[in-house]
Parts: C-alpha cells; structure tokens; sequence
C-alpha cells in the first residue's frame, strides 16, 4: 500500500512540474511562433557636454556620440538580425520597410544611434526614410505615441481626455547620497585633481558616467587621470550607478501614460496576429529619461522590480509569441529575461489599475501654472486682448481729459484775445466806426 501511494505521489508530482513547464513558456529564440517585437533603447556612449571632463581631458566635439557608442548600437542591430531574421524576411524579397515602424529623438547622438543600429538590423544604409524623427519638447513621453503623426504634440494628443495636461513628480530623497558624496567621494577626487568646485550630484554623476566611457574605450593611453588609478575611478563610478539608480522612482503621471501607449499596442499586436496589419516591429530611439520612464512603469504596476539606470545603449524588448493556444509576453533588460507572463495577464494589471481610467487622470492632477498645456496658448491670447483692451481704455480716458483740458484752454486763449484786441480799440476810433456805421 505505500509503495502504490509513493508511486502515485511521484506520477502527481511529475505531472505537476511537466504542467508547470507548459504554462511558464521557455523562450527557444525559434521565430515561427513570435507575432510581434517591440524595442525601446538609449543613445550610445557620448563624449562629456563640458571642454574638460571630470578627469582634466579636453574634449573635441563634446556630447557627440563615440566610436564605442556606436560600436554598441550596431552590435544591437547585428543581433536582432540573427534573431529576426526569418521573422522579418530579410533574406528575402518579402522584405518590405513598412514592417518596421521606427522613431528616434531628432537629437543627433539618438539618431545615429537609432540609424547605426538600423544598419546591423538591415545590413543596408537604405534606412533614412523609415526613420520618424521626433522634436522633445517638454516631455519625452511623446516618443511613445505610437498612433500620432510625426511632431504631434504629447499635450494635442491628450486634449480630447483631459481640459488641462497636468503633472506629478515624484520626491527625491538624495540626502544620504549627497552625504556620502561629500565625505567619502569628494575628498578622492579632490586628491587626485585638487580643490573641486561642488557640481550638483546628478551633473557631477553624469560627467563621471561620459569621462568613464571615454577613457576606458576611447583614448585609454592618452587620457590624463591624474593620481587616479583604474580602482579610484571605479569607486567613483560605482557611487555614480547607485545614485542614479535611487533617483529614478515611481510616478503617477507614467501609469496614465503608458496605460494609454499598451492600449496603442495591444491594436498593432492584433494586426499582426490577425494579419491586418503590416507592422511587425516597433523601436524607439531615446534618452536615458525616456527610457527610465517606461522602467518606472513597470516596477510601478509591479510587473518588473526596476533595478537599474538604462546606461548608453541598454534596450528593453518586447515580444508577443504563441505557446499552447496562448499568446505571452517575453520582457527583456539587455538580453535578460525579466518577465514573462500570458498577454491577458498583463491586460488584466493594466485594466484592474486605477490608471485605466482617464477620468482619474483628469481628476488626481494638480495644476501647475508653469506647466504647458493647449490651453496655455488660448489663455495667452487672451490675456493679450484683455490687456490691449485695458491699455485702449486708459489711452482714451487720458485723451478724453486731456482733450477737455485742451478745450477749456483754448476757449480762455481766445477769449484773452477777444480782449486784448477789443482794449486796443480807442475810443475815438468806435465812435468814428458807429458815425460811419450810421
């Protein structure tokens, strides 16, 4: 008897994990079940934005991307070429541009990013005219409209939801990195350069971030570092990660966002899983702050603990393949699978939010007057008219009593010289002029 119950607790058992096995899918890198792929990524490694780098190296074409940079983003290219290539038919004549939709930040080091990695993926240079370049205004979220014209306006988009586009910002907490700044970073630094004027943290973070890249892949054997060795600077550059990986939190305003930017999504996922729709692959060309802002949402829904500063040239990925009847996501950090769940799960955290509900959005914002916002511009025009009228107003209430003052002294000066010419008048001369008139 216990044999038999040991041996069905072994078969329960083996089913159980073969069960397991089937609903957790393991990703095989084969294509012919994966239906779409969405990629957002960071511009490469640039040069510092000053004329010396933290570590007293003159810099040439400051803030321009470098050879490693874009070294980094072909190496992308060239191996979401081997993974796509059968899914997109880039073999063959099949192969049509209009599968890929592709965006990039019109700042230059993003855009020779977004066409170097372009290159590898297409192993062509024929990649200008699928590449939408984008305008940053006030907000870098417009890189992910996906369903706006090029240049739209994140604020015009939102108009038909909200009256006014409010913001949240999340509080920073940096006093126990400024502190450890100050005692335990500064001083090394300052032993290797001499006195340093104190940068803001982040300034100082992302010049050491830039100096970092140049020096260990650009210009290693000429790069001054001072009484720095290689272990100094790495101190120097571990406390920089750190610091930039507390800043980055959770805020409100990119759950409204991307609630939205999947409900976009999802409708391309469809197309192509139905076959209405030519796109297959979305990538979006940004900033670190971009970037960061799809990070935050992940971690803020709880779908993905955010461990990390998107560094140059770090990618998340998105794929939508079919296992057993059943459709999932497969999120990827750089390679690293860091989710992976069925797309009806993901809906359901994303519908079950409060963020699904953009009436909230309208509700929970607070206005700020320094935002800007299409009503902005109306208020402004406006106000411009109220202030011409009021400007008229004065005009020709002071014109009006200057006019009457006028009047009044124009009468007094003629009646002085009714006066002074009657006086002249002797009277001889009246009593000829009435003999004469008689």
């Amino acid at each position: 008897m216990k044999k038999f119950l040991l041996l069905i607790y072994i078969i329960i058992i083996i089913f159980v994990s073969i069960n397991c096995k089937e609903k957790k899918y393991n990703h095989t890198n084969r294509e012919n079940n994966l239906y779409f792929v969405f990629s957002t990524f960071r511009h490469g490694a640039r040069k510092p934005f000053n004329k010396y780098d933290v570590f007293k190296n003159k810099i040439k074409n400051s803030g321009s991307l470098t050879s490693y940079g874009k070294k980094q983003h072909l190496i992308i290219g060239q191996k979401n070429r081997d993974r796509y290539f059968n899914f997109l038919n880039l073999g063959s004549k099949k192969f049509n541009t209009e599968q890929i939709l592709v965006r990039s930040s019109k700042v230059k080091r993003v855009l020779l990013s977004t066409q170097i990695q372009l290159q590898g993926l297409l192993n062509s240079k024929d990649y200008n005219d699928i590449i939408q370049t984008i305008k940053l205004k006030p907000n870098l979220f417009i890189l992910y409209n996906i369903n706006i014209k090029n240049n739209t306006d994140i604020y015009t988009y939102h108009k038909t939801s909200c009256e006014n586009l409010r913001k949240l910002t999340p509080e920073e907490d940096e006093i126990k990195y400024i502190n450890k700044y100050k005692t335990n970073i500064l001083p090394i630094f300052e032993k290797c350069y001499g006195k340093f004027k104190p940068k803001k943290l982040i300034l100082f973070c992302d010049d050491v971030f830039s100096a970092y890249f140049e020096y260990m892949y650009e210009s290693k054997k000429t790069n001054n570092i001072g009484k720095c060795n290689i272990n100094i600077i790495n101190k120097i550059n571990n406390f920089c990660i750190d610091y930039f990986d507390s800043i980055r939190d959770w805020s409100e305003i990119n759950a409204y966002y991307f609630y939205t930017f999947f409900i976009g999504l999802f409708k391309y996922m469809k197309d192509a899983v139905d076959g209405n729709g030519k796109t297959k692959m979305i990538l979006i060309g940004g900033h670190d702050s971009s970037v960061s802002l799809l990070m935050d949402f992940f971690d803020g829904m709880n779908i993905i603990k955010r461990n990390q500063y998107p560094h140059y040239a770090f990618n998340i990925v998105i794929e939508l393949r079919e296992y057993n009847n059943s459709f999932y996501l497969e999120i990827y950090y750089n390679d690293t699978l860091k989710y992976n769940q069925t797309l009806e799960t993901f809906k359901n955290i994303l519908n079950n939010s409060q963020y699904s509900d953009m009436n909230n959005y309208c509700k929970y914002f607070v206005n700020e007057t320094n935002n800007y916002s299409p009503n902005n511009d109306k208020n402004g025009i406006i106000t411009v008219i109220i202030i011409f009228i009021i400007v008229c107003c004065i005009f020709f209430t002071l014109e009006y009593f200057l006019f009457s003052i006028r009047k009044k002294r124009r009468k007094k000066i003629n009646i002085e010289k009714n006066m002074k010419e009657i006086n002249s008048i002797s009277i001889n001369e009246l009593n000829k002029m009435n003999i004469q008139s008689m």
